[in-house]
């Protein structure tokens, strides 16, 4: 049991209360409905083991929710206790404690209930006007004391015509009373059931089903039979409990609606079984369940005792064995093995271009029109392979000049050069001039992985397949592995009959064919059984068997079911079982998609799926998401929704939606002209001419702004003397300035607005310093520095302070001048005392000034004004910082000086201080006055006069008073005005009647009526209860592709989504999105019922929204299925295949092959000049031989000797080589080394006879563009070969493009004599690319 969980504590729920209590109420209502569920569904488990967290609840909000849990999971607890109490005191058991959740109301409630039976059966009253047993004894006993009255035996009154019969008057009936009656001046007091008055006496009776004791007063229930065993209602259980027939049900079944039937319980459609823990499939059954494993294996479930015991799926009790063979699934319905239509379930099984035949147990594949040319259908691979036309011999090369190249589908023949060479992925044949596939995956130079992939050869390429187990064989067309049928393909042992298997085969000595369940063996195969004709069927009776192959159906023959709460069903309507509807078409019962019709209950508040289910459905809890995301089952994550694409913003129509992480956002959709304010985010006009947006040509246009736009106004011409700016304006031309005045040199220029004059020079003056001479006057005149200047001549502490001839720089108030450093400094008026501040307050220097600050408290209650400086009192009721508060509503806040105090509230007169706090008149009700301290005081009517009529006593009653009649009248009649006849009281016309604003009231002899308006219904509580058509009768009203939705009084049909109504009619049809929505979907729009399908052309894929198609960049994504050798360019819904220059595409269409210009031509025009075809291109190297050295006739690569014999001593003449030879290779970029760890790339022979050869390599030049690493010499390696061979291998991968120059010396010695030497040069050309 888990420890229980900690309470929230009470002060801090009763603050969340106060404070969020408009926040918490969706949590306070959803959390108290989980803790009732809880009680409900989980009888015996306390309200502590709630698993927690709550799912979609805030961490914040989680301790209120589990606390909200408990306390309503407790209350239903105890309320279902204090019922069962009740019903244990009805049916006369011990009332006892309970060990439950919530058992202390159960003895309670039994307990109180049996005071109220008594005191009921003694007709002495249910209620009381001032004693309270409290809760919940008070609920118990008026519940069950009324029920008592209501069970009692009307009184019934003879006319008075009878009153003479009185020795014969039965038993239950009392004669009419006298005035004098005992009964009737005690009534209630004498008898327990029945007082019967007798002259000047009386004498009791008991109800029918008692007997009077041996006080002649008090009534006793007699013995019952037991009615089960005289007259039994109930199909299964029956108990009589003394009140009633109680009818209960075996396990496996639940009590009908009738509650004398018993239905079968669907263990499978309420997830009441333990196959799906096991990963069984569910069967109901009458009373009970099966689980069936996926192989036909049913297993009875185990009489459990606990519902936590587990499942024995491991024991083979229950069990029975119906395994189907390969090729055969279990079918639930028929419980035989059904052939698999293996081409049915996967189309694409035999690959392209093949027919796919269904055989029973396995498939067949055939090719549809045959292969194409060049192709061939393989049984082993089920699909069309390349034919190799060279190995065959089927093509029609020249062998003399041309040798044959296989490609994918076809052939190709290439022309022999006098130099043999092979483009990529082949090699030399061993007939001479020929080229043959490399076999990459024999000669080990493929990269696939060995642990997982399995290199398969093809043409000029290999492939690396899935590595499949023993007993499956990779697919090509599934790209997958697939089972080996070994008993077809022969690959096995078997001496009599072989059967296939997954992944094997069994061999079986029985020379019978082995035929799955629903066939038998005939003539060597395999017949379908007819279990109708043989009678080897199960259907029963009322049900027709039809065969079929492999297995067999029975369809029901019952009569039409009419439903009686729907008159307009159909006559052909079949009575079919729950979760399945008749289909007039096939003639039998089809399953009801409860999911798709939305016909479930699951709810998406919780999250919950809707999964389809033969016969039913099932909820799936799903991930819960934030808002703004939702659950892709796909890829099992929460992704954001795209609501601005799928529709469900919140924009209006003139917003433009822009999509966010987990949200979106509205932005306004501005006119041309306009802009969106970031403040007010609405539309406001874009001022063309201050952001300066206008495209007008200034300066002979001007810019007018206008509401969205704007205009250009010619500008007009200025006046004489001024030109227009670039802004528009008309300004001073400064002739003087610019030059263009016409003052001679006599003169000098002083410019004018609009104008210039001429003013003769004057004899020039000397001026003092500070002065400066007036053109005007003829006179020095002061310059006032402290203006004029363009530069402040003085510091910025200082005022500048002009003077006669000069200027005065002073110190700013608060500055002084301090003759160290020549400037002008702070003063700080704190240190030198010259501030103003008292003594509560602190000097606070500041530059050129100073600021007084109160340091002194202005202590509790009081705060410092800033402006005064005075403590000022803070009224803390105004401000809301008292606590009187704390001491509930009925205190109130009255400010004192420094503080406060809390007084209580005082009302006026005749007015009562309430609870909430408010003064509230006292007014009492009819029959009561105001008393002392605001109560209300009883009106005694009776005292005044007697307000009762003739034969009736006045009994006075708080606020009222009742009139007793000595003459007595039964329920629902009164005595007339003159007191001497009983007359019908109509309560509908005095407004005495109980029912409610919704009935209307209906009078009736001795009683009246409550009737409910139409589409209401009264409940338990004499009240109208709406009928909720659509829960009550669900499916009885609207259509499938509808929901019902329950209105007061009646009931509404709204169509699901992509439906709409159809006018007149309470049905939905479906709309065609593709229609009446064009261009809903970017490509291609399929419509299907109640919704549509967006579907892409080919080269295209459907993105996440379900509408818009996007381009499949097949180079990309398909980039490791070699889909070009050579450059793969995509494009709009396909891709093709290009080959860079010197390269031409192949006829797959998907090959670069190089062009060898050497073959096709002589592009080289030296005569030293040799032609080497390189990848992608070709070289002309000139050879030019040393000196001493001429060409070789028979070869032209090689240069040799021109005199080999030496003079005796002359060492460089014996040092010299005998030849030199000039060899050229070419190569991909980044070629594969062989597992070897070398690739040989050149092989120089000595002569045999020689004692001794050694060989020497050097790298004596590399040529390689910027970006590319040169290989050095570290990347070749020089080995011995056979007997007196150098050879130059590859070790590791060049990156291309470069040219690499190699030198092989090879010398000879005999004897340990020098004798002769030969060096090789090797030239190599390493392609751009790797192909």
């Amino acid at each position: 049991m888990a420890p229980p969980r900690a309470c929230l504590p009470l002060l801090l729920l009763l603050t969340l209360l106060l404070r969020c209590s408009g926040d918490l109420e969706p949590t306070f209502s959803r959390c108290c409905g989980l803790g009732t569920r809880w009680a409900l569904d989980s009888p015996g488990q306390p309200c502590t083991v709630f698993p927690a967290p709550v799912a979609g609840v805030p961490p914040e909000q989680q301790s209120v929710c589990l606390s909200t849990v408990s306390i309503c999971c407790l209350n239903t607890q105890r309320h279902k206790q204090c019922d069962e109490g009740k019903t244990a005191a009805q049916t006369g058991s011990e009332c006892v404690s309970v060990g439950k959740p919530g058992g202390e109301y159960h003895k309670d409630c039994c307990e109180a209930c049996k005071l109220g039976l008594f005191s009921g059966s003694m007709n002495m009253g249910c209620s009381f006007n001032n004693f309270s047993f409290g809760y919940p004894w008070d609920e118990a006993y008026r519940v069950c004391c009324l029920e008592a009255v209501t069970t009692t035996t009307a009184m019934t009154f003879p006319s008075s015509s009878s009153s003479s019969t009185r020795g014969k008057e039965d038993k239950n009936t009392i004669p009419t009373p006298s005035l004098d009656s005992l009964c009737d001046l005690l009534p209630g007091q004498l008898c327990a059931h029945i007082c019967i008055p007798e002259p000047g006496s009386y004498r009791c009776a008991c109800k029918e089903g008692f007997s009077l004791m041996a006080d002649k007063k008090t009534c006793q229930q007699n013995e019952i039979a037991d009615r089960c065993k005289t007259n039994n209602p109930c199909e299964q259980k029956c108990l009589d409990t003394g009140f009633s027939i109680e009818c209960s049900c075996a396990p496996g079944y639940t009590l009908a609606l009738d509650e004398t039937s018993c239905d079968d319980i669907d263990e499978c459609a309420l997830k009441m079984d333990l196959c799906t823990e096991n990963n069984l499939i569910c069967k109901n059954e009458n009373g009970s369940y099966s689980c069936v494993s996926s192989e036909g294996d049913v297993i009875k479930p185990p009489q459990l005792h606990n519902p936590t015991d587990k499942f024995p799926i491991s024991s083979s009790e229950g069990r029975e064995s119906t395994k189907c063979p390969t090729g055969f699934h279990y079918n639930l319905e028929s419980s035989v093995c059904d052939d698999i239509d293996e081409c049915t379930v996967n189309p694409n099984i035999c690959g392209s271009n093949v027919v796919c035949q269904n055989t029973i147990g396995s498939y067949s594949c055939s090719p549809a029109e045959g292969c194409p040319p060049g192709y061939e259908f393989s049984s082993v691979e089920k699909t069309c392979v390349d034919i190799n036309e060279c190995e065959a011999g089927f093509h029609n090369c020249d062998s003399q000049t041309e040798f044959c190249l296989n490609t994918e589908g076809s052939f190709t023949c290439q022309t022999r050069t006098q130099k043999p060479s092979c483009p990529a992925g082949y090699k030399l044949g061993a007939q001479p001039g020929t080229c043959e596939d490399v076999d990459e995956c024999a000669e080990n130079i493929h990269s696939c992985i060995p642990e997982k992939e399995m290199c398969r050869n093809t043409v000029g390429a290999y492939e690396c397949d899935m590595l499949c187990l023993s007993g499956f064989q990779y697919s090509r067309a599934l790209r997958t592995c697939v089972d080996i049928d070994e008993c077809k393909t022969g690959n096995n042992d078997c001496p009599g009959s072989c059967v296939n298997t997954i992944g094997s085969y069994q061999c079986s000595m029985s020379t019978k064919a082995v035929c799955p369940a629903g066939f038998k063996p005939t003539g060597g195969t395999c017949k379908d059984v007819d279990e109708c004709s043989e009678g080897l069927h199960a259907c029963d009776t009322s049900e027709k068997c039809v065969n079929e192959i492999g297995h067999y159906r029975c369809d029901p023959t019952k009569p039409p079911y009419v439903n009686m709460l729907k008159p307009n069903v159909l006559d052909n309507q079949q009575g079919c079982p729950s979760g399945f509807s008749y289909s007039s078409d096939r003639k039998t019962c089809l399953d009801i998609n409860e999911c798709l019709t939305n016909l479930h209950n699951c709810s998406v508040e919780d999250n919950e799926e809707c999964v389809n289910i033969r016969g039913g459905f099932i909820c799936r809890v799903m991930l819960k998401c934030s808002a703004g995301y939702v659950f892709n089952r796909s890829t099992m994550k929460c992704e954001d929704v795209n609501e601005c694409m799928e529709g469900t913003h919140e924009c209006s129509p003139g917003e433009l939606c822009l999509n966010e992480e987990g949200g979106f956002s509205c932005t306004p959709v501005c006119s041309v002209g306009y802009k969106v304010d970031p403040i007010t985010s609405q539309c406001i006009d874009v001022d063309e001419c201050h952001e300066k947006l206008d495209t007008c040509h200034k300066p002979y246009e001007s810019c007018q702004n206008t509401n969205g736009s704007f205009i250009c106004v010619p500008a007009a011409n200025c006046p004489s003397g001024y030109r227009r700016t670039q802004e528009g304006r008309c300004e001073d031309i400064d002739e003087c300035a610019d030059g263009t005045h016409l003052c001679n040199q006599s003169e000098f220029c002083i410019n004018e607005r609009g104008a210039y004059r001429c003013q003769p020079r004057p004899r020039s003056i000397s001026c003092s310093p500070g002065f400066k001479s007036h053109a005007t006057l003829n006179t020095c005149v002061d310059i006032d520095e402290c203006s004029e200047s363009i530069q402040p001549p003085c510091e910025v502490n200082q005022i500048c302070v002009n003077q006669p001839g000069g200027y005065e720089c002073k110190c700013k108030p608060g500055f002084q001048f301090d003759i160290h450093v020549r400037a002008c400094v702070d003063i700080n008026e704190c240190q030198t005392n010259q501030h103003e501040c008292t003594a509560s307050q602190r000097c606070d220097n500041t530059l050129g000034s100073y600021q007084c600050i109160r340091f002194t408290s202005c202590g509790t209650g009081y705060t410092l004004n800033a402006q005064t400086g005075q403590c000022e009192d803070d009224d803390e009721c105004l401000l809301g910082t008292d606590n009187c508060k704390n001491l509930g509503p009925t205190f109130q806040c009255r400010n004192i000086a420094g503080s406060f105090r809390c007084d209580r509230k005082r009302c006026g007169e005749k007015q009562v201080l309430q609870n909430n706090g408010e003064c509230k008149d006292v007014t009492c009700p009819p029959g009561l006055i105001p008393g002392p301290y605001g109560t209300c005081v009883d009106i005694n009517e009776c005292e005044k006069e007697n307000p009762c009529r003739r034969n009736q006593r006045c009994i006075n009653t708080r606020g009222s008073f009742r009139c007793i009649n000595l003459i007595n009248c039964g329920g629902g009649f009164q005595l007339n005005e003159a007191g001497t006849q009983c007359i019908d009281i109509d309560e509908c016309a005095l407004g005495t009647h109980e029912c409610t604003s919704q009935q209307t009231c209906h009078n009736r002899q001795g009683g009246y009526t409550c009737q409910c308006p139409p589409g209401h219904t009264v409940n338990e509580n004499r009240e109208c209860e709406d009928v909720d058509e659509c829960a009550d009768f669900p499916g009885q009203f609207c259509p499938s592709n509808s929901i019902c939705e329950n209105t007061v009084g009646s009931y509404h049909c709204r169509c699901n989504d992509g439906f709409k109504s159809v006018p007149g009619e309470k049905a939905c049809a479906d709309i065609d999105e593709c229609t009446e929505r064009p261009g809903v979907c970017h490509q291609k729009c399929i419509n299907v019922w109640g919704s549509y399908r967006c579907i892409c052309d080919q080269g295209y894929a459907l993105q996440g929204d379900g509408r818009t198609c996007r381009d499949i960049d097949e180079c990309d994504e398909f980039k490791d299925r070699n889909l070009c050798i050579g450059l793969c360019v995509n494009e709009p819904g396909k891709y093709k295949c290009e080959c860079p220059e010197g390269y031409r595409l192949g006829s797959d269409g998907r090959t670069c092959q190089d062009i060898n210009e050497c073959a096709t031509g002589t592009p080289c025009r030296g005569d030293n000049e040799v032609c080497v075809n390189t990848l992608g291109g070709h070289r002309c190297p000139a050879i030019h031989c040393p000196a001493g050295f001429s060409k070789d006739p028979s070869h032209r690569n090689r240069c040799k000797r021109d005199h080999i014999a030496c003079h005796e001593g002359d060492l460089n003449c014996l040092r010299r080589p005998s030849s030199y030879s000039y060899n050229f290779i070419s190569f991909v970029s980044n070629i594969l080394i062989p597992p070897t760890g070398h690739l040989d790339l050149f092989t120089m022979r000595g002569l045999v006879s020689a004692a001794t050869v050694s060989f020497n390599m050097d790298l004596t030049e590399v040529r390689a563009p910027p970006g590319i690493i040169p290989a050095s010499k570290s990347f070749f390696q020089l080995r011995r070969g056979h007997f007196n061979q150098g050879v130059i291998a590859l070790v590791r991968p060049i990156k291309g493009p470069q040219e690499i120059e190699l030198q092989l010396v090879m010398e000879l010695h005999q004897n340990e004599l020098y004798i002769n030497r030969a060096i090789a040069k090797l030239i190599i050309y390493v392609s751009e690319f790797e192909f």
